[in-house]
């Protein structure tokens, strides 16, 4: 949370020469989210491979629960990751069009 803060100072602050700073922070912490999603659905894949017929069924059960979820939620990740990335892109165009370099400072 601090992180987006810190990423909506750099996009939004007075002068505006730091939008380059402000939207990678942001591309950044979207990657890491759909990266930890990803990983998240591998660990809980393999943990339920890796269990044997003589495992506590509450447990092979919950192991299956898991799973099921995090591999339910990648399409989320990877919708939420598009939209956002594209947001970004957008926001790049527009400093782009109004004669604005990504840092912020117009060009004389």
């Amino acid at each position: 949370m601090a992180l987006s803060h810190g990423a909506d100072y750099f996009v939004h602050n007075e002068n505006g020469s730091m939008r380059l700073i402000g939207c990678m922070i942001l591309i950044v912490i979207e990657i890491s989210v759909l990266t930890t999603g990803i990983v998240a659905t591998r660990i809980s894949r393999n943990k339920y491979m890796r269990m044997d017929e003589n495992s506590n069924l509450t447990v092979r059960y919950q192991t299956k629960e898991t799973y099921e979820m995090s591999k339910a939620m990648i399409p989320a990740y990877v919708a939420s990751f598009l939209v956002k990335a594209l947001n970004i892109l957008v926001l790049w165009a527009y400093y782009a069009a109004n004669d604005m370099s990504l840092t912020g400072y117009a060009q004389d």
